[in-house]
């Protein structure tokens, strides 16, 4: 049975693999082929899906850098404060590449079974994110 501290590294594994270098072998070793993932857009169900997000986020944003601030874990959750840094150098969410640095914080939680993520929640300041990349409110919904 996976401890703790199994889970704790299954969440870093995807904050640092996955998300800061597209590592998607590694999301596939550390998350459930069912997994769910929410966030104010919406959505994502699936391996396929998630390598479809990320691979959007990384074009928009080549140098995307996922920094853990804190992790806790209980039981099955892990909790997660991060910082989220990149340059935007591709097309993201409609908006032509600006060349801006951005930085958010974002925090998370996750569901785990048997040592793989499940499901997974995401709370991040979208709206700094789009005033740092020079507009008001995104011109679609999504990156999805």
């Amino acid at each position: 049975m996976p401890s703790i501290a199994d889970h704790k590294d299954a969440v870093r594994v995807y904050f640092e693999d996955v998300l800061s270098r597209g590592d998607f072998a590694a999301l596939k070793r550390i998350s459930s082929a069912a997994v769910v993932l929410h966030d104010a857009l919406g959505e994502v169900h699936g391996h396929d899906q998630i390598v479809g997000v990320v691979s959007t986020l990384r074009a928009a944003f080549p140098d995307l850098r996922f920094t853990i601030a804190d992790i806790v874990a209980e039981g099955d959750m892990v909790a997660a404060r991060t910082s989220i840094t990149g340059t935007h150098r591709g097309v993201f969410s409609g908006i032509a590449p600006t060349g801006n640095a951005v930085t958010l914080r974002a925090m998370q939680m996750f569901r785990l079974s048997d040592g793989q993520i499940q499901e997974g929640w995401a709370v991040v300041d979208l709206g700094a994110l789009f005033r740092q990349l020079g507009v008001s409110a995104p011109p679609g919904r999504g990156t999805h």
